[in-house]
């Protein structure tokens, strides 16, 4: 699906407070920790945003110049979507789902390693399903 219009947003990054940054580090923090046990390779200070924006610039619908979405614009709807959710445990589950994308499209041997409590949190976010369909959304209202 291409749409060649221009998903419009506000540039401006959510603040969920001390509490809530506390709860995104937390989550990574752990996911960090069972995918480590599991083999992922997630030491690198790529994981998870900037794994996940690599995986879901090629998902998400092109810019209105065309081009694929750049990391800022994967980062900017990423953002605009968490603000919207319920939980700020949403923002990071989302960045691990792209984060476990990028690494299983670069070595399938990992999609059977997935633990457990990693594959309950993404489930959470219908591992990225929400994301996307969110911005289906907007980018079907900015027409």
């Amino acid at each position: 699906m291409e749409d060649t219009k221009r998903i419009q947003m506000g540039d401006g990054w959510i603040s969920n407070g001390e509490r809530g940054r506390d709860a995104v580090e937390a989550v990574i923090a752990s996911a960090k920790d069972s995918l480590a046990a599991a083999g992922f390779p997630v030491r690198s200070r790529r994981f998870p945003f900037s794994m996940h924006h690599d995986a879901y610039r090629v998902r998400l619908p092109r810019m209105g110049d065309g081009q694929r979405p750049r990391h800022a614009d994967v980062a900017r709807l990423m953002n605009a979507w968490a603000a919207a959710r319920p939980s700020p445990e949403d923002y990071a589950w989302q960045a691990i789902d792209g984060a476990l994308k990028d690494m299983i499209a670069k070595d399938a041997a990992l999609s059977g390693k997935v633990p457990e409590d990693v594959r309950n949190g993404i489930a959470t976010v219908r591992s990225g399903a929400d994301f996307m369909g969110w911005v289906a959304a907007e980018a079907a209202s900015s027409t």
